[in-house]
């Protein structure tokens, strides 16, 4: 690596912040995942799923949020699990 690189990614490191989120669910099938992410939005969250994938499997994992303050994401927490009975738990991803 050259100086000049080395810059380079520490700007982007910079310009890469930490965001946390509420994990509320893993499926296997995409169409549940879907379902989860429509009921969530109907009630006003920001929600979303991701999909991971290892060979030929998929796994698909619904969250909510995106919050700068662990606390924030907490009481986001507390609150899906008050409003809609679902028990998730707080996972910190960087944002960019």
């Amino acid at each position: 690596l050259t100086d000049k690189d080395i810059d380079d990614l520490e700007d982007l490191e910079k310009e890469v912040r930490e965001a946390y989120a509420v994990q509320l669910a893993s499926f296997s099938v995409q169409g549940n995942a879907e379902k989860l992410v429509s009921r969530l939005r109907d009630q006003g969250y920001k929600a979303r799923y991701h999909t991971i994938t290892s060979g030929d499997n998929a796994l698909y994992k619904v969250m909510v949020g995106q919050l700068d303050d662990r606390d924030d994401a907490h009481a986001l927490k507390e609150k899906l699990s008050e409003s809609m009975q679902l028990h998730g738990f707080v996972v910190k991803h960087g944002m960019s």
